[in-house]
């Protein structure tokens, strides 16, 4: 009786006809049966489970001499046990009553719950992966044992072609060897590595990867496997290529442009002072009246001349932010008669 009460797991003992000889405290929790209802048969309590099997699995038991388990839960559906039914021989070996034992596993339940739910999860992680990213696991000498299709699609090999296989197999010969040693150097030391690799398909085709590798340690901190997680980044690579090839051109463009401006300052302007001050000269020479309309008419082409060509090397030199802003004095009136 001690070790009846003593026990933590819920126990009944029911005879050939089903009435309830034995129990433990836990059964109570369970079946709402008192010591005082020994001797009466179970179909009487009422009980938390949601099970109508009791009483065919017990005459079961004792009909064919031999044990059997059912999983059941509460009402409530909180709770999980496992009822062993078995069957209690006397010292002649036969049949003379039942054992029910009420296993919990209410917290082995949930932690398989618990566990499928983390699996499910990292299913779907898995596969918003594979759908977005080129994706390989590689063990500890580096050798390919899983690409996904991503991976599989760009490159040009199937899966079978790729197991086994290094990385070695989309080299494109365009990374040194000191950068492939650097890759390596960190990722078997247990770091996680980042960068852009050029890579070449089977085909031919060369393409750029945005590159992670992760290593996977094991308890003594030594790489084991290495995930790799790629994204196809050629459009970015090639778009930056375009816009270096522009930028190029265009500082060749703006060179070309500085040297034409410096051209038109010194071979176009120099002779263009010389004509306005011979001009001048030749006015104050007395010249005929139709000299000097002819003298005068050369002055103002010249003069306007000089002054559109000042006034654009004076609008390169405000792009350049290289202008210095002087103070004249102007005749305003004479500026206007000369239009």
């Amino acid at each position: 009786t001690n070790l009846l009460d003593s026990t933590e797991i819920a126990t009944m003992f029911l005879d050939l006809d089903c009435n309830i000889r034995k129990f433990t405290p836990p059964v109570k929790e369970i079946f709402n049966v008192d010591f005082n209802d020994l001797g009466r048969p179970i179909d009487h309590f009422t009980h938390k489970l949601n099970d109508d099997h009791l009483l065919s699995d017990m005459r079961r038991v004792v009909q064919t001499g031999s044990g059997l388990n059912r999983e059941v839960t509460t009402q409530n559906g909180e709770r999980s046990f496992i009822i062993r039914y078995t069957p209690f021989r006397n010292s002649d070996r036969v049949v003379g009553g039942v054992v029910l034992s009420f296993i919990d596993i209410t917290e082995r339940r949930q932690s398989e719950a618990e566990l499928h739910k983390a699996y499910a999860q990292l299913e779907m992680h898995k596969a918003a992966l594979d759908e977005s990213a080129m994706v390989t696991i590689a063990d500890a000498q580096g050798n390919i044992i899983y690409a996904n299709a991503k991976f599989c699609d760009r490159t040009g090999y199937s899966m079978e072609e790729l197991q086994g296989q290094n990385h070695r197999i989309v080299n494109s010969g365009f990374h040194p060897g000191e950068f492939w040693m650097d890759l390596w150097s960190t990722i078997t030391a247990g770091h996680v590595w980042h960068g852009e690799i050029r890579n070449r398909a089977r085909n031919g085709e060369y393409y750029w990867i945005q590159t992670t590798i992760v290593p996977f340690l094991d308890d003594s901190g030594a790489p084991y496997q290495y995930l790799s997680i790629r994204f196809d980044v050629t459009e970015r690579k090639q778009a930056q290529s375009h816009l270096m090839e522009t930028r190029q051109n265009l500082e060749t463009a703006m060179q070309a442009k500085d040297q034409f401006l410096a051209t038109m300052s010194h071979e176009i302007r120099t002779p263009l002072n010389s004509i306005v001050g011979f001009t001048h000269l030749l006015l104050e020479s007395q010249p005929t009246e139709d000299q000097e309309q002819m003298l005068r008419t050369l002055q103002f082409s010249t003069t306007n001349l000089l002054a559109l060509i000042n006034d654009i090397l004076d609008y390169e030199k405000i792009e350049a932010n290289r202008i210095d802003l002087v103070e004249l004095h102007i005749n305003l009136t004479g500026m206007l008669e000369d239009l």
